[in-house]
């Protein structure tokens, strides 16, 4: 019986190499379009955060059957951007409570704020809540976060116009 031969050298030399070239991947920064704020680090806070009825207090969007109805209130407030750099996206998450001291959204985010100047901002969303729900509401532990560089986010494939296939924006559905 012959004895089975080891590897070769250039098997020895390509293991090594590869080997070499992983390792100095690895150690490489990887590359970051955008940095995500919280509030926890006291970058973005959330003040003076208060409600009222929408100007049309039939919540849009909603189907007005007998079963269900709904209103539309607006929540508002202040917002501290202490980055010194503008935030994106930024997520706006709370707890609302009714008189009964029911929650009024089933997810504690509330909605989003598309940009945030350094300094101070105000802030406005809108919330449907059922008619079952009785005011007056309660606000609590209200906090936002956020991204300090460009998010990478899709157009939105319903405004396309599809006999160009061009979005509004001048982007295209065709790679080239």
């Amino acid at each position: 019986m012959a004895a089975k031969a080891g590897p070769t050298r250039s098997q020895v030399v390509r293991k090594i190499s590869l080997a070499a070239w992983c390792a100095s991947v690895a150690r490489l920064p990887l590359p970051v379009e955008a940095k995500r704020v919280q509030t926890r680090s006291d970058k973005l806070e959330l003040a003076d955060v208060t409600y009222e009825l929408c100007a049309d207090p039939v919540a849009a969007g909603t189907p007005g059957t007998s079963s269900y109805k709904a209103q539309c209130y607006e929540l508002q407030g202040k917002v501290y951007n202490r980055t010194g750099k503008d935030v994106y996206n930024a997520d706006v998450f709370g707890t609302v409570l009714d008189a009964n001291d029911d929650p009024v959204l089933r997810s504690g985010r509330v909605g989003s704020i598309q940009n945030i100047p350094p300094g101070e901002s105000k802030w406005t969303l809108q919330i449907t809540v059922a008619a079952s729900q009785p005011p007056p509401f309660r606000l609590q532990r209200f906090r936002a976060s956020g991204f300090t560089g460009t998010v990478n986010r899709q157009e939105n494939p319903y405004e396309t116009d599809f006999e160009t296939n061009v979005f509004p924006s001048g982007g295209t559905t065709i790679k080239r």
